[in-house]
C-alpha cells in the first residue's frame, strides 16, 4: 500500500489515553447472530438507564451557524437495537442519534452537532454525492435524509423519510453510487439477504418506493456494501456454510443495470460488516467482533475476530482466497498474532469494530460498537501488520458515544 506523508505521524506521537466507557456484557444490547443460520436477530440484554451514556451529553452540543467542516467525524449511534419494528422508549439513549465530532478529534470531545429527530436505531449513516446526510433506522425500517442546508441548523427533523416494507428485513448498511442512487443491504435471514437499489429520483420525497433493482445472488447474509473508485459494487458477507470464512463479492459496474446480476469476483478468505476504499482502489474492511462469551451469540458482525484488514487492488482483481496484505489487531498484549477462539483480542482498541472510513491522507477510522469508542490509525501505522495503539481515540462521557455502529467522514 502507498504510505502518505503526515505532519502528525503516528510513530512520532504518543497521545494520552482517552477515558473509555466500560461496558458490562450482561447489559449490552446486541444484534445477535445465530451460528446455525447465519442470521441476525435483535434483542435486549437487561437494559437499564445507567448502562447508556446520558442523552444530555449529546443534546448539549453547541449550535453552529455553518455546516461542520470537511473531515468531521460523523458517527451513527444505534441506541437500543430492539426486537420488532418501532416501539421505543422515546429517549435519545434508547432511540439513538448521529453525532458529529471535529476533524482530528481525540479524547473526551463534545460533538459539534447532534441529530436525534427521526432516529429509531440509526445503524448506518452515509453522505450522498450532493452532501446530504442519510441514516438508516433498523428499528422501524426507515431511511431519513438531512439536507446539506439542514446540517447548519440545530437538530432538524428529516427532510425526507423513505419507508421500507416492515417484516422483510432490516436496512443494515447502505452506499451511494456516483449518480446518487442508493443501494441498501437487507439482511433478511429467511431469504439469505438482498441488496436493493433506489434511484435518486425516488429519494426526492417521502414515501415507500419499490426498489428499481434487487440483487439476490448472494451466498451468505450480506454485511457491508461499498463502491470502489471504478464504480464496481462490493458486498462483504458473514460466515455461513457457503462462506465458512465469510466472503467478499464484486458486482461490476457494467452489470448493475441487468436483472439480479451475479458476482464476478468472489474472495472466500474473509468478509465483514463494513468496507472503505482508498483513492488507489485498496480496500479496508472491519471483520466484526465483540466480547468472548461461552458461545458466539453476542458477536456483533461476522467473522467475529476484532480485526481491521487491507486487501489490495491487485488482490481484488480475481477470485480466490488471498491472505490480507495488512492485518491490524487489538493493542492488548499478545494480540499481534491470532489468539485462541472463540473471539480473539476483545476489549482492546478494537472491540466490536463495525464501521470503517478512510480519509484523504490514508488514515483509517474505526467505530467500536461494543466499547464504545471511535479510533483512528495513521497511514504510517497501517503500513505493516501489528497491534498499534490508535493515533486518536474519541471516548468519554462528554462525547455522547451511545453504541457507535458506523463512522463516515464529512465531505
Amino acid at each position: 500500500m502507498t504510505v502518505s506523508h503526515l505532519t502528525d505521524n503516528g510513530a512520532a506521537r504518543s497521545p494520552s489515553k482517552a477515558t473509555s466507557v466500560r461496558l458490562r456484557r450482561a447489559k449490552r444490547p446486541s444484534l445477535l447472530k445465530s451460528m446455525r443460520t447465519g442470521a441476525f436477530f435483535f434483542g435486549f440484554f437487561g437494559l437499564v438507564g445507567s448502562m447508556l451514556v446520558a442523552p444530555t451529553a449529546a443534546s448539549a452540543a453547541p449550535f453552529r451557524a455553518v455546516p461542520f467542516p470537511p473531515g468531521s467525524i460523523v458517527v451513527s449511534q444505534g441506541g437500543t437495537i430492539a426486537a420488532g419494528e418501532g416501539g421505543t422508549a422515546g429517549t435519545v439513549a434508547a432511540d439513538g442519534e448521529v453525532n458529529v465530532y471535529p476533524p482530528n478529534s481525540h479524547g473526551d470531545v463534545r460533538p459539534l452537532a447532534s441529530f436525534t429527530k427521526g432516529m429509531n436505531g440509526p445503524f448506518t449513516v452515509r453522505f450522498d454525492p450532493s452532501g446530504d446526510l442519510w441514516a438508516a433506522n433498523v428499528n422501524n425500517n426507515t431511511l431519513v435524509e438531512f439536507t446539506s442546508a439542514q446540517l447548519a441548523t440545530p437538530d432538524p427533523s428529516p427532510a425526507v423519510t423513505i419507508s421500507l416494507a416492515l417484516g422483510t428485513g432490516f436496512p443494515s448498511n447502505m452506499a451511494f453510487d456516483s449518480s446518487g442512487n442508493l443501494w441498501v443491504v437487507n439482511d433478511y435471514a429467511p431469504v439469505g439477504g438482498e441488496v436493493y437499489e433506489y434511484a435518486n429520483w425516488q429519494l426526492a420525497s417521502s414515501g415507500s418506493p419499490t426498489p428499481v433493482a434487487t440483487i439476490s445472488d448472494i451466498p451468505s447474509i450480506p454485511g457491508g456494501i461499498g463502491f470502489d473508485p471504478s464504480g464496481n459494487l462490493w458486498v462483504p458477507t458473514q460466515t455461513s456454510a457457503a462462506c465458512p470464512q465469510a466472503c467478499l463479492l464484486e458486482f461490476p459496474k457494467d452489470e448493475l443495470g441487468t436483472p439480479d446480476p451475479a458476482p464476478t469476483v468472489i474472495i472466500s478468505s474473509t468478509g465483514g460488516p463494513d468496507i472503505s476504499f482508498t483513492s488507489s482502489g485498496d480496500m479496508w474492511m472491519v471483520t466484526g467482533g465483540g466480547p468472548p462469551p461461552d458461545t458466539l451469540a453476542n458477536c456483533f458482525g461476522s467473522p467475529c475476530n476484532n480485526e481491521l484488514v487491507e486487501l489490495t487492488k491487485g488482490q481484488l482483481a480475481s477470485s480466490g482466497a488471498p491472505t490480507p496484505a495488512i492485518t491490524i489487531r487489538s493493542n492488548l498484549p499478545g494480540c499481534s498474532v491470532p489468539a485462541a477462539p472463540p473471539i480473539p483480542c476483545a476489549f482492546g482498541s478494537m472491540y466490536g469494530p463495525y464501521g470503517v472510513a478512510v480519509d484523504a491522507r490514508g488514515d483509517v477510522w474505526v467505530s467500536n460498537y461494543n466499547k464504545p469508542t471511535t479510533v483512528e490509525y495513521s497511514s504510517y501505522q497501517l503500513s505493516h501488520s501489528g497491534s498499534p495503539t490508535p493515533l486518536r481515540t474519541i471516548a468519554g462521557p462528554g462525547t455522547g458515544m451511545n453504541w457507535p455502529s458506523f463512522v463516515v467522514l464529512a465531505p
